[in-house]
């Protein structure tokens, strides 16, 4: 159903359905598979923008966050039978 193309016909496209519709990368992967029937990552949709100069890349995006792992503060396994829970009672 999709066919490849080069990375030329694929910037064209790009290129043109931004002027079209003026939506980012994600909306324009959408737009591009339906209207034009090609499979185009919003990755790359993103680079050719970017290239064109019709999108501009994000500082605070491409920074690599600190790894931190989140634990949580465990609590002493201990059963509250008195909670919640019916006591048997000797008939």
């Amino acid at each position: 159903m999709f066919s490849g193309v080069s990375a030329f016909e694929e910037s064209e496209i790009v290129v043109e359905a931004y002027k079209r519709f003026k939506f980012g990368a994600r909306m324009l992967k959408t737009v591009i598979r339906r209207l034009y029937e090609k499979c185009i990552s919003h990755n790359r949709i993103h680079r050719y923008l970017v290239d064109r100069e019709l999108a501009r890349t994000e500082v605070a995006k491409k920074k690599q966050r600190k790894w931190v792992r989140f634990e949580r503060d465990h609590i002493a396994y201990r059963p509250d039978i008195s909670i919640g829970m019916k006591t048997a009672s000797a008939d």
